[in-house]
Formats: structure tokens, sequence, C-alpha cells
């Protein structure tokens, strides 16, 4: 068996594993559901975990592999660099951590949200992690927006999960801007294949100046609504609605992530980056640094108050990914995997507080009788 393929292999059962679990929870009565969602998360673990070690291994060569291509057309794809195999096990992982931590927290015994886990929950999560790892081994532009339309839809059921008014508001706000930032790949990929013929995100490259430069703002527009950086931030605060380990997988190592990495991908893919890009990206990030850090300083609820504090955090992941083009990009894949475990780990300490308290206003844990965040 030839390198690529095993890489490939490895791969494909990463992303689907997580996913035949899903379907396996559908398919078997509740208290089965989270057993399937950690067995699919693990397996997935050990895939991408097991891809790295080869990759390492064999003396870390860039490979491309196609999957499905019609004549000269590549439609899906994987690329195996330095950026995805040590992305991947950071995003999967995490996902596992999370399904397990949820196990004990999704209880009648939780005094924040007493409930008995729906087997929609444990869908859900495991259906994000597969489509996490897609989104990262992807080589094309295609392949790239199937993983992130998976992942908004998978946002959406995760953060209306508990089917209240203001979680299912919450969750469709989610959905939309996300959907609208989609608009940005959907046009992208369709200028990439119209000049060249082909979905591959290293073809973007071969595109002139000013379709280049069109190209990756349509696709720093989609990482904007993922990311949740001005002008598309609404839909992260009230985010929150969902259950907090969901919060911790968003914050941490899914969606806000997904649009670093979607636009990490495809600038050190572009070869030369027209300067506008830079501007506009890095612009953009001090503006959602400033403006986090002001809607930070009044919050008292414990999840906004992390929910607005990774702005800061956030958008120094954009500045290291802008340096990342100019050298290997190790700075900023460390600095990026730092920060999933750093917010994961807060979060799961708010979910500790919330869990055994039920107390989600910071101000009030010092008072002798505390209680909930006045609105």
């Amino acid at each position: 068996m030839s390198f690529a393929v095993s890489l490939s292999l490895l791969g494909l059962v990463a992303i689907a594993a997580p996913m035949v679990a899903s379907v396996l929870v559908a398919l078997f009565p509740r208290p089965y559901a989270k057993w399937f969602s950690v067995l699919g998360a693990a397996v997935s673990t050990v895939c991408t975990i097991a891809l790295a070690a080869n990759f390492a291994g064999a003396g870390m060569p860039d490979t491309q592999v196609s999957l499905i291509s019609f004549g000269q057309t590549l439609v899906m794809g994987f690329t195996f660099d330095r950026m995805s195999t040590l992305l991947a096990p950071a995003f999967v992982g995490i996902g596992l951590l999370v399904v397990i931590y949820s196990i004990p927290y999704m209880s009648e015994n939780n005094r924040e949200h007493p409930d008995a886990p729906r087997r929609r929950f444990y869908a859900y999560l495991a259906t994000f992690i597969g489509a996490m790892a897609g989104l990262v081994y992807s080589s094309t532009l295609l392949g790239q927006l199937v993983f992130f339309e998976i992942t908004g839809a998978c946002s959406w059921g995760l953060i209306s999960y508990y089917m209240t008014p203001t979680a299912k508001k919450a969750g469709m706000k989610a959905l939309i801007i996300t959907h609208i930032g989609a608009l940005g790949l959907y046009l992208g990929a369709a200028i990439v294949f119209a000049h060249t013929g082909t979905f591959a995100i290293t073809a973007i490259a071969g595109l002139d100046a000013k379709l280049k430069a069109i190209v990756l703002l349509l696709v720093l527009f989609a990482a904007w609504a993922k990311s949740a950086q001005v002008p598309m931030y609404m839909w992260l605060p009230s985010a929150m609605e969902a259950p907090t380990p969901v919060s911790a997988y968003l914050h941490g190592a899914s969606m806000v992530k997904v649009g670093v990495c979607v636009f990490a991908r495809a600038l050190v893919s572009a070869g030369e980056v027209p300067e506008i890009v830079g501007w506009v990206a890095i612009i953009d990030a001090m503006v959602t640094m400033l403006f986090g850090f002001l809607m930070y300083l009044p919050q008292k609820d414990m999840k906004r108050l992390l929910a607005w504090g990774r702005g800061f955090f956030s958008e120094t992941a954009v500045f290291h990914v802008k340096s990342a083009v100019k050298n290997s990009g190790g700075n900023g894949r460390k600095y990026l995997l730092s920060y999933l475990f750093l917010y994961f780990l807060t979060f799961c300490q708010t979910c500790v507080i919330l869990a055994v308290l039920g107390i989600p206003c910071a101000t009030s844990l010092t008072t002798p009788s505390p209680r909930p965040c006045s609105s």
C-alpha cells in the first residue's frame, strides 16, 4: 500500500467514523447513544493521530490526494501537510473530550439545566466532529464548502438543543449568519472553477492578482462569519444558549476555528498574496479585538464573558496566520493549538461551576446567597 493511499484511508475513516456513529445513535435506544458517540470520536481521534505519526515518520512530505474528479476537474481531495496533520488531531481529540465530558454533565443532576440527554445531542455532536476532520483535510474549495455547511447545520441543532424560544432563536441566528458567510465560498469556488477548470485550493495561485484578491476576500468573508468577526459576530454571544460542553467545542475547537483554518489554507495555497487582502484581514482583526474587549467589560454571565473574551485570542490567531505566509507557519500553528486547549479547559471549569452550583453570574460567586444574573 502506497504512502498516499494509507494516509487517505486513515483520513476517510477519521471523517466517516463519527458520522456512522451518529446514524447508530439514531437507530438504537437512548442509553446507547453516548457510547456510540464516544466510540466514533475515539476511532476518529486514533486515525488522525496515526495519520500524523505516519506523516512525520515519512519526513513530512506535503501530499495531495485526489478522491473525486471528472476529467481534469478535481472536485474532492485531501491535503496532508504540517497544518492539517497538526490541527485535525486537535479538533477531533478535543471533540472526543467534549463527548466524554458531556456524559456526566447532561444529566438530571445538573443544577443549571437538569436534562436527560436526548439522542440528537450526541448525533449532532458526532457529526460535527467528523465534519471538522473533513474540513481540515479538504484540498478543494468545494470540499471545504460541504463540511463548512455541515458544521453550520450541526451548530444549529446543538445551540437550539434545549428548544426554549431563546435557544431556537439563537440556533437560527447562527445558521443564517454562517450560511450567508458560506456564500463567499460558493462565489470563490465558482470563480476558481471558471478560470482554472478545477476546484483545487492550490489553483488560486494560478489566478491573476485581481482575481486572486477577489477570491481570497470572498474566503475571508466566509471566515468572518464562522469566526464571528465584525461585522458577522452577532451569532456568537447568543450561541451561549447551547449546553456548556457544546460552547466549549464551538469556541475551543470548531466553529470559531473553522474560519481561521479555511482562511489559513487559502493563504498558504495562494502563492504571492495581494497586499489588499492583508490590509483588510488585519484591520478587521484589530476592530474585532477592540470591539470584543469593550463588550467584555460589562458582562456578568460567565459564558458570555468567555464568548467576548475569546475575541482577543482568536484575532491574535489571525495575525499569526498572516505571518505564516512569510515563513513555515510554525508560530501560528503552535499558537492556534495552545488556544484550542486553553479555551476548552476554561469552558470545562465553567461547566463544573454551572452544573454544581447552577449559577451563571460571575459576580454572584462571592456573595453569601448567590443569584442568577439579572437581565
